[in-house]
């Protein structure tokens, strides 16, 4: 398996989750509000030593420095939904 093979399998694996969520390929999608969606919640906390993490459990959750950039605390609440779906 390439790293080809997997970006493609991500890809198509984001574009079922964003159809599920009722997203179109072109709609703005908000992580947080996708995350909700999948009833995943989502935490901050100030920690200078992370971007975030996911952690299983029930209900599972996103942990999210807010010491962060907000278009950083997005991308890695996107990063760490990828995480959710794969099952990790």
């Amino acid at each position: 398996m390439t790293w080809v093979h997997d970006a493609t399998g991500a890809a198509r694996r984001a574009a079922m989750l964003r159809a599920r969520l009722g997203y179109g390929p072109a709609d703005a999608l908000c992580p947080f509000d996708a995350a909700a969606g999948l009833q995943v919640d989502v935490w901050f906390q100030e920690n200078p030593r992370m971007e975030g993490f996911y952690a299983p459990g029930r209900p599972p959750r996103i942990v999210i420095s807010s010491l962060r950039p907000p278009g950083r605390q997005r991308y890695t609440a996107a990063h760490e939904l990828g995480h959710h779906e794969y099952g990790h």
